[in-house]
């Protein structure tokens, strides 16, 4: 998990809140609006981790049971 999923997400998540953060910025009407919005989106998120470790519904995709089939034979 550490080494393949955490390391495909990461740069994922950088850019979303990357756009995210640009599009706070572009919304905010004043520098205190966007510090504010920009605070309160920094609060309401979590770390990747914290998230893969909530949610684990992607046991069931069949695209992670392909990996782990894949994996699983080479090995």
């Amino acid at each position: 998990m550490d080494n393949v999923v955490t390391k495909l997400l990461f740069p994922v998540c950088v850019r979303l809140r990357r756009e995210r953060e640009h599009e706070i910025k572009r919304l905010a009407r004043s520098e205190e609006q966007f510090n504010n919005e920009l605070q309160c989106y920094h609060n309401s998120i979590c770390s990747l981790e914290m998230a893969l470790h909530r949610n684990m519904n992607f046991h069931d995709v069949f695209l992670y049971k392909k990996l782990i089939d894949k994996l699983n034979r080479s090995l």
